[in-house]
């Protein structure tokens, strides 16, 4: 999902910056906040995951 919101993000600030308005997201991830995105993506793909299987049992 990073992957593609980096540079969507990057677009919509060049695209504001252009009609001179304020960037649309003014952030840049860290490496650690990214880290810890990436933790709780594989946190919730994982449970969903276990929960679909686990309904494949019964």
């Amino acid at each position: 999902m990073l992957d593609a919101w980096l540079p969507l993000s990057s677009l919509l600030n060049n695209l504001n910056r252009s009609l001179g308005l304020p960037d649309a997201y003014p952030f840049v991830l860290s490496s650690a906040a990214i880290e810890k995105l990436k933790f709780v993506h594989e946190c919730i793909v994982k449970q969903t995951t276990d929960r679909r299987f686990s309904r494949s049992l019964t």
